[in-house]
């Protein structure tokens, strides 16, 4: 967001720009579609963030039309863009340098195994999901957008303080869980929680541009810990239990050394009380726009 337009205008041309976005990627051709689906995505990630920033300022029917209908085009998407990600994920492992002769065998004979699986794209076009379905959803909302959600009956700084500590909180009480069990589910949703706040940094890097960059980067190192640790519990899931132990265990330890790396990245991002970090974001924002509407 620019720090000389309102937050309700804010919301309303970064949703515009964003569903314009999300859509073009989807007419990309045919033979990009892996790459397409994996941005789209990105793309709704950052719009259901911005949302949820603004969530304060908007009627609550507004505000779960626009998070339902990004969610599921989010989902329409998801088979393709999973049965991708579980072979990227794959490669990674074989392309690291330290891999031993037998593990990168074993890695690369499941690696066959996964592509032989994900061949389910025109199954997904044909049964009400898949990109037509996005499609569908994002022009709907698109088509909705002549005015801003927000009402414009709160002030600002209110509407980020609440949107900023509800998301602080929900990323805290996720790192909490994981740190008590470590379990695949608990880790998606931190990672969820995580990808809101650092896109809700990213949004309001103009508060501060220093000191958000800096922290928007070690969200984004939270982040992809957490996806990395996802994918691999996705890779295992989708081998079965008939998998070579060799990937098994591989499988696993990686997993494990990307948790404790995501741990100790949580203790430092997530051990202040919510509302005093929102409290300070917010601020800067707030401090800058003074200065700027002068």
């Amino acid at each position: 967001m620019t720090r000389d337009e309102s937050l309700a205008d804010g919301v309303r041309r970064l949703l515009a720009e964003g569903l314009g976005a999300a859509l073009g990627e989807l007419h990309r051709p045919a033979a990009e579609r892996d790459a397409a689906v994996h941005e789209c995505r990105k793309q709704l990630k950052v719009l259901r963030a911005l949302v949820r920033l603004a969530r304060a300022d908007m009627r609550e029917s507004v505000f779960d039309r626009w998070n339902t209908g990004l969610r599921d085009a989010g989902r329409a998407l998801a088979p393709a863009r999973d049965a991708a990600a579980v072979v990227e994920c794959v490669d990674g492992l074989l392309a690291a340098p330290d891999l031993d002769p037998a593990d990168a065998a074993a890695l690369a004979s499941c690696r066959e195994t996964l592509l032989e699986r994900s061949g389910a794209p025109a199954e997904e076009e044909s049964s009400g999901t898949g990109i037509p379905a996005a499609k569908a959803r994002l022009v709907a909302l698109l088509n909705g957008l002549e005015t801003s959600p927000l009402r414009g009956r709160e002030s600002e700084g209110k509407v980020l303080l609440e949107g900023l500590r509800a998301s602080h909180c929900a990323a805290r009480c996720a790192w909490k869980k994981v740190a008590a069990c470590g379990g695949v589910a608990e880790a998606h949703e931190w990672r969820k929680r995580a990808k809101d706040l650092r896109y809700q940094v990213d949004l309001l890097v103009g508060a501060w541009p220093a000191m958000c960059a800096v922290l928007e980067s070690e969200l984004h190192r939270l982040t992809d810990a957490l996806g990395l640790a996802n994918d691999l519990a996705a890779v295992e899931a989708a081998l079965g239990a008939g998998a070579d132990p060799r990937v098994t265990a591989l499988l696993a330890a990686r997993r494990d050394a990307a948790l404790a790396e995501a741990l100790a990245l949580g203790a430092l991002l997530h051990g202040e009380p919510p509302r005093r970090a929102a409290a300070r974001l917010a601020g800067w924002w707030l401090a800058n726009v003074e200065k700027e509407r002068g």
